[in-house]
């Protein structure tokens, strides 16, 4: 098989549909019209390869839907997994600060015991100096 025979085997299927083409569309057009047609769709082939070759496939198609699908889930799943742990982040640093408070809390309290304690054994000391 030659390079020409390859191309021509494989051009050959599109020349064939695209000769019924003009064929079915010219049998109903008056032949002052034709030029004009020909000319209109010869621009609108044009204009379709070249949003084909511009733009990449504008047509759509199953497999571009898919990855995009598949990007923008990733992508969601990662944000997801960001927030979740910037909560857990906020929760444990909330817990403490509960914890420092409380233990501040629990600190005072002790204090304040052991002031009322050592006033309440420096008024006895006291007493029991005023009675020597």
């Amino acid at each position: 098989m030659t390079t020409t025979d390859f191309f021509i085997t494989l051009l050959g299927p599109l020349g064939e549909g695209l000769s019924k083409f003009f064929r079915g569309l010219m049998q109903h057009i008056p032949r002052l019209a034709a030029p004009f047609v020909i000319i209109i769709v010869l621009v609108f082939i044009l204009f379709l390869i070249f949003v084909l070759v511009r733009y990449g496939s504008p047509l759509p198609s199953l497999g571009n839907d898919v990855a995009r699908l598949k990007n923008e889930n990733e992508q969601l799943r990662l944000q997801l997994e960001q927030r979740t742990n910037l909560q857990v982040e906020h929760n444990s640093s909330s817990l403490l600060r509960k914890n420092r408070s409380s233990s501040n809390i629990n600190r005072k309290n002790q204090n304040q015991k052991r002031f009322l304690l050592n006033q309440r054994s420096n008024i006895s000391s006291d007493d029991a100096d005023d009675e020597i």
